[in-house]
């Protein structure tokens, strides 16, 4: 096998592994989260050492014949597989695993937040869209410290929830954008401003916006200034 073959069968494997796994977190543990995530640089760092680094190695460390090559490749994959657990970990308990309705908006409880119980499930599952039952808000606690208190939001509960839904005017300011375009993207998902409710989201101690469908209660799109 030439230097040439052995550096894009090493690329065309490492893309595939990694376009798999990055499909995996964002559709399944991210979803529309992403944008107000801070993944994106474990991300970088995980294509640059899984996809790029890995490959070029194999080029410079590939001579047929050459005594030691095995193992020269075998370190590569070390390598590569250690740097590919770092990302996997950092991504994986980054994630939103709760989206809490506490008091009059919306917050976000990543995984490294989380309480250990659970944590196998939740490696196969994206955020649960909670609430926090009126008994336990008068104490002004994150959804954080109040997370072994949250139950699911059935259909039932969106009655007075969407009491504290947000008019767009609000969502133009906090996102910094006009109304016009908030509008022309639910048109790209084939929506109307009737069709979802608009509530705050709480990140860090910074506010976005996320839209709900009226349909069917689920998360439809986020709106913020504080992107990626």
């Amino acid at each position: 096998m030439s230097r040439t073959k052995a550096f894009f069968i090493h690329l065309l494997i490492s893309v595939i592994l990694i376009c798999m796994f990055l499909s995996f977190a964002l559709t399944i543990w991210y979803q529309e989260f992403f944008v107000v995530s801070k993944v994106v640089i474990p991300i970088k760092l995980l294509i640059l050492v899984d996809i790029i680094i890995g490959p070029v190695l194999t080029f410079i460390v590939y001579v047929k014949g050459k005594k030691t090559l095995k193992l020269d490749l075998v370190v590569i994959v070390i390598i590569q597989l250690l740097a590919f657990l770092f990302g996997g970990i950092t991504i994986f308990y980054g994630k939103p695993s709760l989206v809490v309705f506490n008091g009059n908006s919306f917050e976000i409880v990543h995984e490294v937040e989380m309480i250990p119980e659970g944590r196998l499930s939740r490696f196969f599952s994206g955020p649960a869209i909670t609430y926090i039952p009126n008994q336990y808000t008068s104490n002004n606690s994150s959804a954080s410290e109040l997370q072994n208190d949250v139950e699911v939001i059935e259909k039932e509960n969106w009655a007075w929830i969407s009491g504290q839904q947000i008019e767009i005017a609000r969502v133009s300011v906090l996102a910094k954008i006009d109304e016009s375009t908030i509008k022309s993207e639910l048109a790209h998902l084939g929506l109307m401003l009737d069709d979802v409710m608009f509530f705050d989201l709480v990140k860090d101690g910074l506010i976005s916006v996320i839209a709900f469908s009226k349909h069917d209660y689920k998360p439809v799109m986020i709106f913020t200034q504080f992107r990626n």
